[in-house]
């Protein structure tokens, strides 16, 4: 085990402990650090499962703003048992009043390691990934074990996740819809200072920000930008951005070499998401599965307007023509002609943003009002 931050001094005796499993700084740790900072009146303990420290240590300086203890389960492919004997240890030297699980893994190892307490169980769910049998097979367990008495509650970031979880038995009074959010006030600041940045000098023209896998559809990214390079080329010049990595990333740099694609920079993993916004036009989200997912959030608090695939929590967040513009899922060429659209249009632009951020603003004070009041409920 391992930490490195230290906890308030003189909080409340009542403390959380946090299990989640992170690959870098990204929607489930974002929700992480809002849920501490909503309940800051309450100690905080972080039980991370990483591959890795560099790893470890993204979350560690994340939650050092919020003065939270971080405890790393560091290695790869780390045993069940490993996990639940550490998190014991934490048990047995805190007075936890509910644990909270952020995945499949980290629900199994609470539920193994708390069976002799009386301490409720939260599951946060942020998403359903099913690229392969092994993940379907995990969704279907993790829905078995939420219909046990021991999980109190189940957080779903998505209308159509909480359906998921209804469809497979969880009774509904456990469901709880509360959809990611983003500090609005914090985008428009970190934008005021920025303003004399270089934005309009050399700006991408579409941008997508995410992890370089299956689900989030990079591949689809890149197709939508090759046709819209033989299709309009003439018309707009194309110049596009890709930020993130993850285990597509080879394969699709190689694709774009042979492919002869559009001028495409790939940045990798950017922790200043804020400042790479400043530089893209128009955020193209072309996941084939999706929660709430925070890029959209930034983008539409930061005044860059959205277009994406209907699936997912894009649908609750996304209202069509007035908040961005949805694309059905799949339908490549109805999303390029979108974007052209888009593009040309100045005063859909402008509405888009205007609304978008009012969008932003409300589900901020939404969700932070739902959490507050589902905690208050469990610690009655």
């Amino acid at each position: 085990m391992l930490s490195t931050c230290k906890a308030r001094e003189t909080p409340s005796e009542k403390a959380f402990l946090h299990i989640i499993s992170s690959s870098g700084y990204y929607g489930a740790e974002h929700v992480l650090v809002q849920y501490c900072s909503w309940l800051a009146q309450y100690h905080h303990y972080i039980m991370c499962i990483c591959p890795d420290y560099k790893t470890l240590d993204l979350l560690q300086q994340e939650m050092a703003k919020e003065n939270t203890s971080v405890y790393g389960a560091v290695g790869q492919k780390l045993s069940l048992l490993t996990l639940v004997k550490s998190c014991r240890q934490l048990l047995k030297s805190h007075n936890f009043v509910a644990i909270n699980c952020h995945g499949y893994k980290e629900l199994w190892v609470a539920l193994l390691t708390a069976w002799k307490w009386s301490i409720p169980i939260i599951m946060v769910q942020h998403g359903f990934t099913r690229r392969n049998v092994k993940m379907r097979c995990n969704q279907w367990l993790n829905i078995l074990s939420c219909r046990l008495k021991k999980v109190h509650m189940v957080l779903c970031v998505a209308k159509a996740i909480a359906k998921t979880y209804q469809l497979g038995g969880v009774p509904k009074n456990k469901i709880i819809i509360i959809p990611n959010s983003v500090d609005v006030k914090r985008n428009k600041l970190d934008k005021n200072t920025n303003k004399n940045s270089d934005k309009h000098t050399d700006l991408y023209m579409f941008g997508f920000i995410g992890r370089l896998s299956v689900e989030k559809g990079p591949d689809l990214f890149l197709n939508v930008c090759q046709s819209f390079v033989q299709r309009y080329s003439q018309a707009v010049p194309v110049k596009a951005v890709i930020i993130g990595d993850g285990p597509l990333q080879q394969v699709l740099m190689e694709s774009t070499e042979q492919n002869h694609q559009p001028q495409i920079d790939w940045v990798g993993y950017q922790s200043d998401i804020q400042y790479w916004l400043q530089q893209i036009k128009i955020l193209l989200i072309t996941s084939r599965t999706e929660g709430t997912p925070l890029c959209a959030l930034e983008a539409m608090a930061f005044g860059v307007p959205v277009i994406a695939f209907a699936v997912g929590g894009l649908v609750d967040l996304i209202e069509h023509e007035q908040t961005g513009l949805l694309v059905p899922p799949n339908d490549l060429n109805l999303f390029v002609d979108t974007v052209y659209r888009l593009q040309q249009d100045d005063i859909l632009q402008k509405k888009i943003i205007k609304n978008a951020l009012a969008k932003v603003e409300w589900l901020n004070h939404q969700s932070r009002e739902k959490v507050l009041t589902c905690y208050r409920q469990l610690l009655i």
